[in-house]
């Protein structure tokens, strides 16, 4: 019993793994926000490229 109540407080008292916790946190946050960062991008690309189709699409009937 002595052994585990040892072993935990040395486990709680080292903080070796704190600075890898907090790279892996802030590399789940960058990771994310570039995820939606970049379907936002895509989403306003798409919608950019539609409105110029139906820009074109009308010039070329004024054309006509």
């Amino acid at each position: 019993m002595t052994t585990i109540r040892t072993a935990l407080k040395r486990f709680i008292r080292d903080d070796r793994g704190s600075i890898a916790l907090e790279y892996m946190l802030t590399g789940a946050v960058s990771g994310s926000a570039t995820i939606i960062s970049g379907n936002l991008l895509k989403d306003g690309l798409s919608q950019l490229a539609e409105r110029s189709q139906n820009n074109l699409d009308i010039m070329i009937q004024n054309l006509s």
